[in-house]
């Protein structure tokens, strides 16, 4: 999974984010799913809240967080 937060304007397709993975990374570290998110979650210090972007997928769909299968 991938979460991206695009510029004011930009226009970016999950396949487009997939197909640049696939060129330039191992084929084991392309993600799979891409998620267009707007805002980060946040920690006081300026850290990203990872177990709150793992739950809006939880919330999302069907997607297994920290799980392999």
């Amino acid at each position: 999974m991938a979460f991206i937060e695009t510029h004011a304007g930009w226009e970016l397709s999950e396949q487009e984010v997939i197909d640049y993975c696939s060129a330039e990374m191992a084929a084991f570290k392309v993600p799979r799913d891409v998620l267009f998110i707007s805002d980060w979650p946040m920690t006081e210090s300026g850290k990203v809240q990872k177990h709150l972007l793992a739950s809006r997928l939880e919330a999302g769909g069907d997607h297994l967080v920290g799980q392999s299968g």
